[in-house]
């Protein structure tokens, strides 16, 4: 109909505009394409057509694959900005690093919004190698749950992402097994306990899904 086809219209070009603030040489237009994509992936802030056709792009690309790939590097490079810099340039960087935090924070956000939007058909739509190989997301969310002592708002994130996930892949909760989750999940219940208790419990309910206490994997 063609109000489906208008709707379909309104999202491509939404998040063409995502695209293009994403691509622009200024770090603030880059974090208002990112906290865009947090908002587009919510549910609380957008249509349901547009929550899942934002969360198809960040789980699979479609159209958009640099949009895609943007978040995920922004989750990758978790330490970029921490490296020491001469007096004379300590400032703007540690603006940018402001930035890039904040930027950090909203692709962990979509991420974990994403993956609870379309938790039915995670099995389908999941690459397990882009996932749970070498240098893979769930490698990176690990990654932000071991340093859960320096910021555990984004240790929080990542083990609501990585929830999101296990509670409906078999696949990938074992890969997650392998890869020591069970060890950053006690880490997060423990920094929870005493500084975020998000975190802790967040962490707890991770830990239930690892040891198999609670039934997982949509039917």
């Amino acid at each position: 109909s063609s109000h489906t086809r208008q709707r379909s219209d309104l999202c491509t070009c939404t998040m063409e505009i995502v695209d293009s603030l994403l691509k622009k040489d200024r770090i603030d237009a880059n974090l208002l394409g990112m906290e865009s994509l947090q908002l587009l992936t919510s549910t609380r802030a957008s249509s349901d057509s547009m929550v899942s056709y934002a969360s198809d792009v960040v789980l699979t690309g479609g159209d958009f694959s640099d949009v895609k790939s943007t978040l995920i590097s922004m989750i990758a490079n978790e330490n970029e900005g921490h490296s020491d810099s001469d007096d004379s340039s300590a400032s703007s960087s540690s603006i940018e690093e402001r930035y890039h935090r904040k930027m950090r924070v909203c692709a962990l956000t979509a991420l974990a919004n994403a993956l609870e939007a379309k938790s039915a058909s995670l099995e389908q739509l999941l690459d397990s190698k882009e996932w749970a190989g070498d240098d893979g997301i769930l490698s990176f969310l690990l990654s932000e749950m071991n340093g859960a002592q320096a910021y555990p708002h984004e240790a929080f994130l990542a083990a609501k992402c990585t929830l999101n996930l296990l509670e409906h892949s078999s696949v990938m909760r074992s890969s997650a097994l392998e890869m020591g989750f069970s060890k950053a999940a006690l880490l997060g219940e423990e920094v929870g306990k005493s500084a975020y208790h998000l975190l802790g419990s967040m962490s707890s309910s991770l830990s239930k899904v690892l040891s198999g206490q609670v039934d997982t994997v949509a039917k």
